[in-house]
């Protein structure tokens, strides 16, 4: 796809066609306006998970969604949640994963009422409930009212960063 467009973003069907292979992402992808492609990622699970078998645990930093941001639903955000989680508990079956969002994941971007707020158009509520659904596998049930609350208390934390 064409890497060095004239829009906010490239590397996307609408960002044209490039004509000069200086202006072509890579396959695994490009340093310029692009986001990372999922089989980037995938590569660097299996990476990770080949050579560093042994690893303690894995910060989830949040930021999933791609930076289009005036493209986003509140159904491809719950998407590519559950795609990374799926991901991870795949790659890293018995490692500990400590979750937490980022500013890309609310719809609008940015967004992130009080639990308080029940109006559907504005509530998060649709994203917490993603989020206990997928991250209940690392955190465990006990802890699915604090992350419907926004405030996840993550079990143990101490003990997994022994240094």
């Amino acid at each position: 796809s064409l890497a060095a467009c004239k829009d906010f973003l490239c590397c996307r069907e609408e960002s044209g066609e490039a004509y000069d292979e200086d202006d072509l992402a890579g396959y695994w992808g490009d340093p310029r306006k692009c986001d990372t492609p999922l089989r980037t990622l995938e590569a660097l699970y299996r990476h990770i998970n080949r050579l560093h078998p042994d690893i303690d645990f894995i910060y989830w930093t949040g930021d999933l969604p791609a930076h289009d941001i005036w493209k986003q639903t509140k159904q491809s955000n719950a998407d590519i949640v559950r795609v990374t989680a799926q991901q991870l508990k795949r790659h890293f079956p018995d490692t500990p994963v400590y979750p937490a969002l980022g500013n890309q994941e609310s719809v609008p971007v940015d967004s992130f009422p009080p639990p308080t707020i029940s109006m559907e158009s504005v509530s998060m509520s649709w994203l917490h409930d993603v989020l206990v659904e997928e991250w209940n596998h690392w955190l465990g049930h006990s802890h699915s009212w604090s992350v419907k609350k926004g405030e996840a208390q993550v079990p143990k934390v101490k003990e997994a960063m022994k240094f």
